[in-house]
């Protein structure tokens, strides 16, 4: 195995590496507290619950790091406990920290239940401290898990103590309808993107671009924050992003399936491409392709400190908004996390009648179907392409749900490419973007009705080039067009994706009802001018006109009219 090393030459990859990559960083943190617990008690001198499990080398070299705990501030006494739990576990192999033969499973579901006392645990969080023992067998040599029989009585056990653990609580009344963080309904979403828009700095800016497009993929944090630059691509009436890794897929051998994500015209708040170049147009620095969207190492962090903040700041409209957990009055804030974005996402997809299949929204979300299912049921673009049409929150059950992003015509490119870089003045030189920057400029420009009416000290108004030069943001305005099924421009609407057939019907209709307006409109019209040829005609009945003759006249009239109709209808049909 090799990888590169600063850029230079490639080096191999040692096994202490592969070692410490066995797990993430994040999951090995959660485990961290959980081994810890394990570690307190095996490692005293008369164990409460786990008797013998501790090796004596691993007591001593314990007991050594907790008293060199004493004169450190937390956050050195942290680092201290991290590196030595990382360096411990890295040692195993030669230095095992438990007693594997002294490890017995009834020791072990003593001290699952009991270390917390009359504190109420959920299912999730016995999993989690099971997980964590878990990888501390297979740090051990010859261990890939738990023992054998460890592992067998394990799972039987599991089974009884969560339906003892139910039972209990369907006793008491305090049974929740779900556990971890709860997920953020699409209400509370387009809220915290308005909020975040009127808020105006920086800041909020970079937060409402993290949320817009954590929701659109529908992925983790974690995800989101490690988007390069290079991951991004306009593909015909589109933005694609691609993942080189996510959670179960360790490999990336999902890195050619792009994630499709569409522009909302009908609300900007929501729009992804809005959001993208209102954030291109306020951190678009020069960067490489190989840069992150987020520069830093802290942006899960950031973001999650500004939408605490914000969720806080309106309180009450949020409790109104936020889901509300059986046995509870109102719903809490710290229920709201940087996963209730993917669960509110996966929610409000999956439920909308005539949506995308479970498939599509599975393989969208990174989850695995298991088995065979993982062989046969693979990832195919126009579900995704449904699914981020859904994402974005366009109206389903209109005809509008079929809408492009907005373009911008009848500019030739040389001087388009000239306003991309009046606007974008760092991304000119990063030609793979130029087409994805085009539709940023197209957004800012369709948008700007909705731009105007922020006050003067938003940041985008004051320091928007764009938005500064009120010559070009109304000559680009003029020229900017949102193109929809039935528009004639068919050269357009042709490459339109991920659009159901419920919708194409719906398109349809709007295309008959738009021909039969156009009937109405023409038809008094045509009337007029028909009486009117009758009325100056002086060589019928010698200036007089019968009824016969006027019941004839206005007949051929309307027949004229039906067959110019049926003419377009057919002429229509065969287009369709």
């Amino acid at each position: 195995f090799f990888c590169l090393r600063n850029n230079t030459a490639r080096m191999p990859i040692t096994t202490q590496e592969m070692r410490q990559a066995i797990v993430a960083e994040e999951t090995l943190n959660s485990y961290t507290y959980d081994i810890f617990k394990l570690l307190d008690d095996g490692c005293k001198d008369e164990p409460a619950f786990l008797t013998g499990w501790i090796t004596p080398a691993t007591k001593v070299s314990y007991k050594a790091m907790v008293a060199s705990l004493e004169n450190q501030t937390k956050r050195e006494q942290a680092a201290t406990k991290k590196g030595w739990l990382q360096k411990s576990l890295l040692d195993c192999v030669h230095q095992p920290m438990l007693c594997i033969q002294n490890c017995e499973i009834e020791q072990w579901m003593t001290f699952l239940t009991g270390q917390d006392g009359d504190k109420k645990m959920s299912k999730s969080t016995y999993n989690t401290r099971c997980s964590a023992v878990h990888h501390l067998f297979r740090c051990h040599r010859d261990l890939d898990g738990y023992p054998l029989e460890f592992g067998r009585d394990l799972g039987l056990l599991k089974k009884g103590l969560f339906r003892i653990v139910t039972t209990n609580a369907q006793d008491e009344g305090g049974v929740s309808n779900g556990e971890g963080k709860i997920p953020m309904s699409a209400p509370l979403y387009v809220k915290c993107c308005e909020w975040f828009l009127e808020k105006g700095d920086d800041a909020s800016i970079f937060c409402h671009t993290f949320l817009v497009l954590s929701w659109n993929l529908m992925c983790r944090a974690k995800s989101t924050s490690r988007i390069l630059w290079e991951h991004l691509k306009w593909d015909s009436d589109c933005l694609n992003i691609m993942f080189a890794q996510q959670k179960n897929d360790a490999f990336g051998l999902t890195a050619l399936h792009p994630r499709r994500l569409y522009a909302n015209p009908t609300n900007p708040a929501v729009c992804p491409v809005f959001a993208l170049a209102l954030y291109i147009a306020t951190f678009g620095g020069r960067c490489s392709s190989n840069d992150r969207l987020f520069p830093g190492t802290s942006q899960y962090k950031r973001f999650m400190d500004g939408l605490k903040e914000l969720l806080w700041e309106h309180e009450v409209e949020v409790k109104s908004l936020l889901s509300v957990k059986e046995g509870e009055d109102e719903g809490k804030i710290e229920d709201i996390g940087s996963h209730s974005i993917r669960k509110g996402a996966t929610k409000w997809v999956s439920g909308q009648p005539g949506g995308p299949s479970a498939i599509s929204i599975c393989i969208r979300g990174g989850w695995s179907l298991g088995g065979v299912k993982d062989v046969y049921m693979t990832y195919n673009a126009e579900g995704d392409a449904f699914c981020g049409r859904m994402l974005s929150l366009m109206p389903l059950l209109k005809a509008e749900f079929a809408s492009s992003a907005p373009e911008i015509v009848d500019i030739p490119l040389p001087e388009l490419q000239q306003h991309v870089g009046r606007v974008f003045p760092a991304m000119t030189d990063n030609g793979p973007l130029q087409p994805l920057l085009h539709r940023c400029l197209a957004s800012l420009a369709y948008n700007k009705g909705y731009v105007m009416n922020w006050p003067l000290s938003h940041h985008v108004r004051r320091n928007n080039n764009l938005f500064c030069d009120r010559v070009l943001l109304d000559k680009l305005n003029k020229n900017v067009k949102v193109f929809y099924p039935w528009d004639r421009e068919a050269s357009h609407t042709a490459s339109l994706s991920g659009i159901p057939p419920h919708v194409v019907l719906m398109v349809d209709m709007k295309k008959m009802l738009e021909q039969l307006g156009q009937l109405v409109s023409t038809r008094d019209e045509a009337m007029r001018n028909v009486l009117n040829d009758v009325f100056d005609d002086r060589n019928v009945a010698n200036g007089s006109i019968s009824e016969r003759r006027m019941r004839e006249v206005i007949t051929n009239a309307q027949q004229d009219m039906i067959s110019t109709q049926q003419k377009n209808v057919r002429k229509y049909a065969k287009e369709v």
